[in-house]
């Protein structure tokens, strides 16, 4: 057992309990807990818990009991690890490692730099202004991020995720029967579901590839060229709102298929099973099909072009690989043709790795 000085809080008011260590381990059943930042020590209070037992052991403070309301300061680069049941974890403004183990509790982030891995079976996660790496993994709670950085992995069983105004690369997103919905994103995005539906608006990714087993896709494209797109749905239908400014050779597949006649192609060829063509200068790479669903082409007006930085987007030498092939059909050192047997030799390299 160690003494533990007792100081006041940062935010005036309440008495709290300091420790000489970075490191805080937390076990409670239910109950609250809050986690800032702080400039110095690691602090504590616990004002509206029951009894618990709290420790120091070397370098780990380490909380245990029922019910909590708690309130910890970790200092800057500090770690933390929460298990609970019912448990609502809130970090607010801080800088560390954090992870969350809990069954029914929300977890919330906000204003938060480093690490953070949420593990939970029904609560929902809301994370604003993160900047990662960002692990979630969910079984019927609903994901919400927005305005975050870094890299993300999102896997979730019925539970919904809903993305906005971050730029993350790689996103990776995995559910069963939860949707998935991406607005004003950047980056290398991939997206799996089962039978959840897939909607993207104002995407940004020069590497972005959906599958789904049943599930609907929905896809507005950005303007110019859209990198290498593949969509793929096994029974739902594919929807592509396709801008007049947009630069992209074409492949679709599926027995129904709908092409406005709007849309700036300078060609198309329908043969047995689908078609393929040329939009625009026919830069980039779209491909998209469904094999019992129908797959639609709509015109829209000129939409924004948005230049993705490479670096921003070429997290491994496979994504570094895709970025260059697509740059050499860009310069006309390569054709479309080529760029696309490039690509899938990348791919299948990929998937024997």
């Amino acid at each position: 057992m160690v003494l533990h000085d007792k100081v006041s809080s940062p935010l005036g008011g309440l008495e709290m309990r300091q420790f000489n260590c970075n490191r805080a381990k937390i076990d409670v059943v239910d109950g609250k807990l809050t986690v800032r930042r702080s400039e110095g020590s690691l602090l504590l209070s616990d004002g509206g818990s029951k009894p618990l037992d709290i420790r120091q052991n070397k370098d780990t403070m380490i909380v245990s009991g029922s019910h909590c309301d708690l309130e910890i300061w970790l200092p800057v680069d500090g770690t933390i690890a929460i298990d609970g049941r019912r448990l609502d974890v809130n970090f607010v403004d801080g800088v560390g490692r954090a992870s969350v183990d809990v069954t029914d509790g929300a977890v919330k982030a906000e204003s938060w730099s480093g690490e953070i891995a949420v593990d939970s079976s029904g609560g929902n996660v809301e994370l604003r202004n993160v900047t990662g790496p960002i692990s979630i993994d969910t079984g019927s709670g609903a994901v919400h991020i927005s305005g975050c950085n870094g890299s993300a992995y999102v896997d979730t069983g019925a539970g919904s995720v809903t993305v906005n105004d971050s730029a993350l690369s790689p996103l990776e997103v995995d559910t069963g029967s939860g949707p998935v919905i991406l607005r004003h994103c950047r980056g290398s995005i991939s997206v799996d579901t089962g039978s959840g539906e897939v909607v993207l608006h104002e995407v940004f990714s020069k590497k972005l590839q959906v599958d789904t087993n049943d599930g609907k896709i929905v896809a507005s494209l950005p303007g110019g060229s859209p990198g290498r797109w593949r969509l793929q749905s096994g029974r739902g239908d594919v929807l592509l709102t396709v801008p007049e400014n947009i630069s992209s050779q074409f492949e679709l597949k599926g027995k129904n298929l709908e092409i406005d006649e709007q849309l700036p192609l300078k060609s198309c060829q329908k043969f047995d099973g689908g078609a393929r063509g040329i939009l625009g200068d026919g830069v980039g790479l779209l491909s998209a099909g469904s094999a019992r669903g129908r797959v639609i082409l709509e015109y829209a007006p000129p939409q924004e072009i948005i230049e993705v930085e490479p670096e921003a987007e070429a997290t491994s030498p496979a994504d570094e690989e895709t970025l260059r092939i697509l740059n050499m059909l860009k310069q006309g050192t390569i054709s479309a043709e080529e760029a696309g047997e490039l690509l899938d030799a990348l791919d299948g390299s990929d998937d024997s790795a």
